[in-house]
Order: C-alpha cells, then structure tokens, then sequence
C-alpha cells in the first residue's frame, strides 16, 4: 500500500470510509481473465467476486485453476478506485477499480519490495448477475452455489489401508478429482496404486457421498463412498469406501495428515546466522509420523534443524529445539505444501541460536 494510504490521519480515515460507496454489504462478480502467483506457481482465474460489508473491509473469492479467497481491508479513493491491503504475509497490496456501471473492472494486488513474491491480477469481461459469491463464493466452499456441483483437484497426504479379498494393504497418498458433470475419481499412492471412479451425490453437512461403478481392474465391481471435509469445506479430511468386486468384499478408510514427508527442494536458498549470510540450493525436509521432523540444507555449508511439526491447513507449522553446531536453539517455521501436486513449494524457519538470529528460506 502506498506511503499515502497507510500514513493518512485517523480524522481523515474515518472521513474517507464514510464516503464509501455502499452503506450496506454488497457484491460484485464478474467473469474474466486473471493468475494468482504464488509459492512459484501461476494459477489462471476465470471469475472473481468482491463482497463490500459496508465499512472497511471485503472479502474477495476467485476461481479457476484452483479456488480461494482472502479477507482484506479497503479505502475508497474516489471515481471507482478502491486501494486495498490482504493481512497475509508478507502483504497483498494494490487497487480494486469498477466501471460507471459499478461492476468489477480490474483488480491488481502484488507483495511489495524484495519479498516472497506473490500477487493476484484480473481483468473482467462479463459481469455475474446470479449472486454468486454472495455467501463468501468457492473460497469457502468448493459446491457451486447455484449448480450443486463439486470442484475438486487435491492431491491429499495421509494414510490409510485397504482390504481385499483377505488382504491388506497399506496406502500414502491420494488424488480426489470431481467435476461438474458428476463425476468423482480417487487415485491412491502404495497398496497397488488403486484407483476408483464413480458419481457423487447431494452433500450433507460436511460431506457427500459417492457411488463406485469402476475401479481395481474388475469388471463385476460396485460400492458406496464417502468423502468427509474439514470445517472449510473445501479441505479433505477423510475417505470411506465400502463394496464388492468378483464377490468378494472390500474396504477402504484413508484420514488426512497421518503420512510421512520425505522430500528433497531445489531453488533459491538463504541463511542468515547474526551478520553471515550463506546461499544453497537444495534442501531435504523429513516430518515423520512420531510428530519430528527435520531440515537439512545441502550444498557448500551443512545445516540441520530439528524439532517437531503439526499439520495447519495446506501448511506445517515446525517448532525447532536443534540447530546443529550450535548447543542452544529454538525458533518456528513453516512447510508449505502445494494442494494439488502434494508436492513443497517452500521452507520458512525463524529463531535464535547461541544468542543469535537466524533465518532460513528456500522457495522451488
């Protein structure tokens, strides 16, 4: 955000919000052409909704190649420009414009200076008049509000076993794919790499269920499914299927976040001990299911952190109490975990070490 919109008075403030637009919430939704930049990564957008709650803050939601949505803060500029502020970090920062009509025209928000970059780019063409996005739109839930229909395209980490015909199989990972024409596919990792087809149904709660009629190589195959979410409604916390195939019956249960992380990144790395900077290139990162993990930077200098993890949303906060060669350390971080490949996009930690600061990053 500029110098001028976050140095203004609080008198002028609260002056300049009270000439927003609308006193009341109101949304505004528009298909059109976008990318949402982060972690390395570029997603297109296709649609976009902005809801106003009538004083200083919005929520925008966006669809496309994956769905999401932030909470952010605005001020009213004058002649349809509105300059806005996302909390994330590091920061969103830009500005929102409509046309005379009041529609959404453009939206461009970006992190500022050398940071982490990331940034959110539309540019609408044709104005959404069904309400869409009126209740918080696919960033809060992956079901078309108007449709029914599920979108999905995550690739879950967890655990989970499979039984057939009095065996048992252990599984890693799993892809959960559906779309709008119905249809649901679920493609597990370990256990023979199993994969399962079928149509889902109406939703209840925080979940839905499905109905197999392919999968596991067998042509007299059918079963039932269900596939429950997180709170958000739009994170997979838990797979149950149940059938038969060539008579015989199977079972299969998978949860979230019970599997292991063992995964080398390469990119663009950096760490910062006191006033010594060191640069890498690679670095291998292990969470085990006892709850450790591990971070060990590769190349010319070898570091390695340790400590222990917990699994928050599409992220894993680490707790470091090791820092080798150094006799006492503590400090936080964060893995960060693409929702569609599986696959880590980046390393953040933060701490002390022998009385001195330290930070380590990489980012594929």
């Amino acid at each position: 955000m500029t110098k001028r919109l976050w140095m203004v008075s609080t008198t002028a403030l609260l002056a300049t919000l009270a000439t927003a637009q609308w006193g009341t919430s109101t949304t505004v939704s528009a298909y059109g052409e976008g990318t949402w930049e982060t972690g390395g990564r570029r997603y297109e957008v296709e649609r976009m909704s902005v809801r106003f709650d009538g004083g200083s803050r919005l929520r925008i939601t966006w669809d496309g190649d994956r769905s999401d949505a932030f909470n952010a803060e605005y001020i009213n500029c004058g002649d349809n420009r509105y300059e806005i502020e996302v909390p994330t970090s590091p920061p969103l920062r830009g500005t929102l414009d409509l046309d005379s009509r009041g529609n959404l025209s453009r939206l461009d928000l970006r992190s500022p200076g050398n940071s982490r970059r990331q940034s959110l780019t539309f540019r609408a063409q044709r104005p959404i008049n069904d309400g869409w996005g009126n209740d918080g739109g696919w960033g809060n839930d992956p079901w078309g509000n108007q449709n029914g229909w599920l979108k999905l395209n995550e690739q879950v980490r967890g655990r989970g076993t499979f039984t057939y015909n009095g065996r048992r199989n252990d599984l890693q990972d799993v892809r959960v794919t559906a779309d709008r024409n119905g249809r649901i596919t679920l493609a597990f990792q370990g256990g023979g790499h199993i994969n399962l087809r079928g149509e889902y149904g109406e939703r209840r709660g925080n979940s839905v269920s499905f109905e197999l009629y392919d999968g596991l190589g067998r042509y007299d195959m059918s079963g039932r499914g269900t596939l429950e979410f997180e709170n958000d409604q739009r994170t997979v916390r838990r797979i149950s299927v149940s059938g038969t195939a060539d008579r015989q019956q199977f079972r299969l249960d998978f949860s979230r976040g019970l599997g292991n992380i063992d995964e080398t990144i390469y990119g663009r790395g950096e760490f910062i001990l006191g006033r010594d900077v060191f640069s890498f290139s690679s670095a291998r990162v292990v969470l085990s299911s006892n709850g450790r993990f591990s971070v060990r930077t590769e190349g010319r200098r070898y570091t390695e952190f340790t400590g222990t993890w917990r699994e928050e949303g599409d992220q894993y906060a680490l707790f470091v109490n090791s820092v080798s060669g150094r006799r006492l350390s503590s400090g936080r971080g964060w893995v960060e975990v693409d929702r569609y490949s599986g696959r880590v996009i980046s390393i953040n930690l933060t701490g002390v070490a022998d009385e001195q600061r330290f930070e380590m990053n990489i980012n594929r």
